[in-house]
């Protein structure tokens, strides 16, 4: 399939132009503060330890900083690990290295914000590959394990017509992104399906560009630029 159908197609270009000149305009349209507001920063005492003022944490901040997160995920990765060694019998491979010092790392840190701080000091650049990809491979494997991948694409594309099925891979493809947010990982589930249906509706060369912006769309909405251009 050429790209000039795909990525450099005409309504994919328009598409990009437009959403970048909305951008600009958003960007001079908003307000200006009034007074420089002074971000906070966290201290660090002698153990490595990062101080939180409890009076402005949000309910994201209690849980990085509850012990209860960490050590239900490494008790949990820790009972996987002894049931298999138990069922198949002991045996290493790269994903059980991945798994035991995941779990350790979680057992060994008091809270989730320990263990990134501890993380950002030793690893920085691979920071979000080592702690995020493999908790992104368990999310992926437990929605393909109960069809709900499966069933959620199908329940969209049953009502599918060639005009609406480009906008409905679109949507889909951004709901699912919210459990799966790797784009890799999301077109290795979803990919077989939405293309099985855009095959059956004639629309097999469309439908990929489609469910790129889909899946980009899903992560940006958390900041104020992100929620605009998911809108758009």
């Amino acid at each position: 399939m050429p790209v000039a159908e795909t990525l450099y197609s005409v309504w994919n270009m328009a598409l990009t132009a437009g959403l970048l000149g909305l951008l600009v305009l958003f960007f001079m349209l908003q307000k200006q503060p009034d007074k420089i507001v002074r971000l906070r920063v966290d201290s660090e005492d002698e153990q490595g330890k990062t101080a939180v003022d409890k009076s402005h944490q949000t309910p994201s901040d209690r849980i990085e900083n509850s012990r209860w997160p960490t050590l239900f995920m490494g008790l949990l990765a820790a009972g996987y690990l002894l049931n298999k060694v138990v069922v198949q019998g002991f045996s290493i491979n790269l994903n059980t290295i991945i798994l035991v010092f995941l779990a350790l790392g979680l057992l060994l840190h008091q809270n989730p914000a320990s263990y990134l701080h501890a993380a950002e000091k030793a690893v920085h650049a691979a920071r979000g590959i080592i702690i995020q990809f493999p908790l992104y491979a368990g999310i992926a494997g437990m929605m393909t394990s109960a069809g709900l991948v499966t069933q959620f694409s199908e329940a969209i594309i049953s009502f599918a017509t060639p005009a609406t099925f480009p906008l409905l891979t679109f949507l889909s493809a951004g709901a699912v992104n919210f459990f799966i947010p790797s784009g890799g990982g999301q077109w290795a589930i979803q990919g077989p399906i939405m293309m099985e249906a855009a095959a059956a509706l004639g629309l097999i060369r469309r439908k990929p560009s489609w469910r790129s912006p889909g899946e980009m769309a899903g992560p940006i909405r958390s900041s104020p630029s992100g929620r605009f251009r998911c809108w758009v």
